[in-house]
C-alpha cells in the first residue's frame, strides 16, 4: 500500500509478504468492497546503493524502466539523481499505478491483469 507524504514529497509505503494470493484479494474485497481501480502485475527490480542513497530499477509491464531514488531529503535526491545522468526536468513524483492508470486510460472501477 502507498500513501502520498504529507510534505508533498514522495510516498509512504507499507509491504508485507503474501503467501496466498487470491486469499489476499479476497480480503482486499471484503474489506474495501469498492476499489478505485485494481491492477494486478508483477514486475523485476533491481536493488541498487549510491553513497547513502537507495536506487530501485523498476520493469513494469506496458511501460518504459522507472529509476526510483530514495534518500532523506530533497537535496540528496536531486544531488543522486545527478550523478545518475538524470536532469530536474527527468524527475517524475508518481507511482507506477498512476503512471499506467494514465497509459492505459483505466478508470474508477477497472480491474485489470497485466501479465
Amino acid at each position: 500500500l502507498k500513501d502520498k507524504a504529507k510534505d508533498g514529497f514522495g510516498y509512504h509505503e507499507w509491504e508485507t509478504e503474501i503467501a496466498d494470493f487470491d486469499l489476499a484479494v479476497s480480503l482486499f474485497d471484503k474489506l474495501i468492497p469498492k476499489f478505485d481501480l485494481r491492477l494486478e502485475y508483477s514486475h523485476k527490480r533491481e536493488d541498487w546503493e549510491l553513497s547513502d542513497a537507495k536506487i530501485f530499477i523498476n520493469w513494469y509491464p506496458k511501460l518504459p524502466p522507472l529509476v526510483e531514488i530514495e534518500t532523506k531529503n530533497k537535496t540528496k535526491l536531486f544531488q543522486t539523481a545527478k550523478k545518475l545522468g538524470f536532469g530536474t526536468e527527468d524527475l517524475i513524483d508518481k507511482g507506477a499505478v498512476s503512471l499506467l492508470r494514465e497509459k492505459l486510460d483505466l478508470r474508477k472501477g477497472d480491474r485489470v491483469k497485466l501479465g
